[in-house]
């Protein structure tokens, strides 16, 4: 049997016909998972990758792990129902000082529209269903520049409050922006059992579990691109991206905050 070049952990936003870096049309993001369904792919949750990656378990055959950073209210309007249509589930980080509000938050780009966010009546339902929820701080800020001191109110107190309003345990966290340090990852080594990053690549047994790689879907925006999930070459091309990426970033840096 040909071994899986790692684990897509697919990174998506916003699912809203509004147009937009950040959104995916409906539309493209059901025929996404119409197509995952009908291919024999199952969709996990990051806790059991979090469990695999503890006891050294192989990912499960044919696997790939949805996630969503921000908690849109799209999200529950959009992608829900077509989870439940094809018995997927995804992992939702929630931005906990703003659920209920919009995106506005502090050092917000002025390319990124206003969107609602998710109520916790929305969330809780989608609870219930199996969505899988977990932090992206309480702000939103880039947590590579907060003073040390600041950390706690971003990383510990959301899941505080997230598990008190869920009413279960909180286990994993995304960066905003990517951004992180040493001191802020070793404080949510102390809070979550791993955590997201944006590095581009595929998940592996060795991968760092509080900076896992995961895939942007506007790099799998074509079709024919994102059947290639589990091609042999597909981690080749992600590479490139990502080396891609870092370039731009070096040579227009605000562009890439």
């Amino acid at each position: 049997m040909r071994r899986s070049p790692g684990l897509p952990l697919l990174m998506y936003h916003g699912v809203d016909s509004l147009p937009s870096v950040i959104t995916l049309p409906p539309d493209r993001f059901h025929w996404q998972v119409r197509w995952l369904h009908g291919h024999g792919y199952k969709c996990i949750s990051l806790s059991e990758v979090s469990r695999c990656m503890a006891t050294g378990q192989d990912f499960p055959e044919r696997s790939v792990v949805l996630t969503f950073d921000d908690g849109y209210q799209s999200l529950y309007t959009e992608v829900f129902p077509i989870l439940q249509q094809y018995g997927f589930s995804a992992t939702v980080f929630l931005v906990a000082g703003y659920s209920g509000k919009d995106n506005q938050w502090p050092g917000q780009p002025s390319a990124i529209p206003k969107m609602k966010l998710l109520t916790w009546e929305q969330i809780d339902e989608m609870a219930r269903y199996g969505i899988e929820f977990g932090s992206h701080t309480f702000h939103h800020p880039r947590l590579d520049q907060l003073p040390v001191g600041a950390l706690y109110d971003e990383i510990v107190l959301p899941k505080i409050i997230l598990e008190s309003r869920l009413g279960r345990p909180v286990t994993v966290f995304a960066y905003p922006y990517g951004r992180y340090t040493d001191q802020v990852k070793d404080m949510v080594r102390g809070s979550y059992e791993l955590a997201c990053s944006t590095r581009t690549g595929l998940v592996k047994p060795v991968s760092d579990r509080y900076a896992l790689e995961r895939v942007e879907i506007t790099y799998l925006s074509h079709p024919l691109v994102f059947q290639q999930l589990y091609h042999p070459f597909f981690p080749y091309y992600l590479s490139a991206r990502w080396a891609a990426r870092v370039l731009g970033s070096a040579i227009f840096p605000r562009a890439w905050k």
